[in-house]
C-alpha cells in the first residue's frame, strides 16, 4: 500500500513538471528555443592568427597565359570549433572595422563600411566539431606585380608593396589596399546557428618586401589586440 502511494506521489510530481515544462516552452514560443539552443547547445568558436606557417604561407601569382608569376604572402584566419557535438553552419567572414594611425591616434576608415572576405571554396562552410579550417583575409603582393595588375586599387606609394584585404566584393569608394604603416582591424565570423564571433588585430607594416619568409615576418607584424 505505502508504494502504491509512494508511485502515485511520485507520478503526480513527474505530472507537475511535464505541465511547467510546457507552459515554459509556451511562453519563450520559438524566440526562446532558439535562443536556449544558441547559447547553451552550441560549439565555441575560436578566432586565432600566428606569425608562423600555417597561418602565412608564401606563393606565387600573375598570369597564366603569359606564364609570368611573381611572389605574395597570404595571411590566413584559424577558426576553430571547439566543441566535442556542436556543429557550425554556414560561416561567412567579414571585415567589420578598419582604422588607420593618424598623429598617435587610431583614426576609423571614413568610408567603411563592412565588406564580406573570402570567397567561399577555401574551406567547407559548416565547420565541424573539432575541425579548423583556414581563412584567407589579405596578402601582400610583389611590388611588381601591383603595378601590372592592381594600379588602380593602391593606396599611396605604387612603389612600395601593400596589404591588400581578400575582398569578396569590391565597393569602389572603399580601397581593398593599405599603404605601410600601422592599422587595425577587426574581423567578425557569422554562422546561420550561433551568434556572431569577432576578434580585433593590430597590423604593422614597413612597406619592405623581402624574399625570405622569416625576413619578411619581421616587416609585417599582425596580433591580435
Amino acid at each position: 500500500m505505502m508504494k502504491r502511494n509512494y508511485l502515485k506521489k511520485f507520478f503526480n510530481v513527474l505530472k507537475e513538471y511535464q505541465i511547467v515544462a510546457v507552459l515554459v516552452g509556451f511562453i519563450l514560443g520559438a524566440t526562446g528555443n532558439e535562443y536556449i539552443r544558441q547559447r547553451i547547445f552550441s560549439p565555441e568558436i575560436k578566432i586565432d592568427f600566428r606569425q608562423e606557417r600555417p597561418f602565412v604561407i608564401k606563393s606565387n601569382k600573375g598570369d597564366d597565359r603569359e606564364k609570368v608569376y611573381y611572389p605574395f604572402y597570404q595571411f590566413r584566419l584559424s577558426i576553430y570549433n571547439d566543441s566535442g557535438f556542436y556543429k557550425a553552419d554556414k560561416h561567412v567572414v567579414m571585415l567589420t572595422g578598419l582604422w588607420n594611425l593618424v598623429n598617435d591616434r587610431y583614426e576609423k576608415e571614413e568610408k567603411f563600411e563592412p565588406i564580406r572576405l573570402s570567397p567561399l571554396g577555401y574551406g567547407p562552410e559548416t565547420i565541424l566539431p573539432q575541425m579548423r579550417v583556414f581563412a584567407p583575409f589579405g596578402r601582400i603582393g610583389h611590388v611588381d606585380f601591383q603595378k601590372r595588375f592592381e594600379k588602380g586599387l593602391l593606396s599611396g606609394n605604387p612603389e612600395e608593396p601593400q596589404f591588400r584585404f581578400e575582398m569578396k566584393d569590391m565597393p569602389r569608394w572603399i580601397g581593398s589596399h593599405v599603404a605601410p604603416g600601422k592599422h587595425r582591424f577587426e574581423i567578425t565570423v557569422y554562422f546561420d546557428n550561433i551568434p556572431p564571433v569577432s576578434k580585433t588585430f593590430e597590423l604593422s607594416w614597413s612597406g619592405r618586401w623581402y624574399d625570405d619568409y622569416e625576413e619578411m615576418l619581421k616587416q609585417i607584424v599582425i596580433k591580435t589586440i
